[in-house]
């Protein structure tokens, strides 16, 4: 499992974005989710390499990537 930090472009969690995967990989069974109150949610079984989010919060959709290596288990990525 990998716990992905979602962050606006000042640095402040996005609480409540749904964070849906555009893009990655392999199959991912965590198609759409909702970040808790740090702006977190957490991929099981992700597979190594690029990932590509869409990120709506405060009535905004945002595009965000990421890299997720091999064993990471935390990782923060800045959206908008």
């Amino acid at each position: 499992m990998v716990g992905i930090s979602f962050r606006d472009s000042a640095g402040r969690p996005m609480a409540g974005a749904v964070i849906s995967i555009d893009s990655a990989p392999g199959d991912v069974h965590d198609i759409a989710m909702v970040a808790d109150d740090w702006g977190e949610v957490v991929i099981s079984a992700p597979l190594a390499g690029d990932y590509r989010f869409l990120v709506s919060h405060t009535g905004k959709t945002f595009h965000a990537t990421a890299h997720i290596a091999e064993g990471q288990d935390q990782l923060t990525v800045t959206a908008g």
